[in-house]
C-alpha cells in the first residue's frame, strides 16, 4: 500500500468506540483499490446507546463497487456482554462522502 494515504477523519461522537478501522482516505478506483481489500472497512459500538455497526466495501477490490454500513441494536446481558444483536438498517452507497455522512449520522443521533 501506498504510505502517504491516511485513515479516513470522522467525527466520532463521545461512547463510541472503533474496534476496527481499515477505511481510508481515498475512492475505490483503480489506483487505490489495494485499500478495498478485506472484510471490514470500519466498525464500532456504543454501549450506552446500545448501537453498533460494521461496513465493509463490495465486491471486494474492484472499482465501483458498494460501501455498505450495517447498522444494529444490540442487547446486554447483567455483565455487560451481548447477548443479541439487531439489525436496524442496511445502507448501500457507491458514494465515499455518503457513506461517511451515513456513519456520522447514525454515531451523532442513534437514527438511520
Amino acid at each position: 500500500m501506498k504510505n502517504n494515504v491516511e485513515i479516513q477523519r470522522l467525527r466520532i461522537p463521545s461512547g463510541w468506540s472503533i474496534n476496527i478501522n481499515n477505511f481510508y482516505e481515498v475512492d475505490p478506483v483503480e489506483e487505490f483499490i489495494e485499500y478495498y481489500y478485506g472484510s471490514v472497512l470500519i466498525g464500532g459500538s456504543n454501549k450506552i446507546m446500545g448501537l453498533s455497526f460494521d461496513s465493509r466495501y463490495e465486491p471486494e477490490g474492484t472499482p465501483n463497487g458498494y460501501f455498505i454500513l450495517v447498522m444494529q441494536k444490540n442487547e446486554y446481558d447483567k455483565n455487560g456482554k451481548i447477548k443479541a444483536v439487531t439489525v436496524l438498517d442496511i445502507k448501500k452507497t457507491k458514494e465515499r462522502e455518503d457513506f461517511i455522512k451515513s456513519l456520522e449520522y447514525f454515531m451523532r443521533t442513534g437514527k438511520y
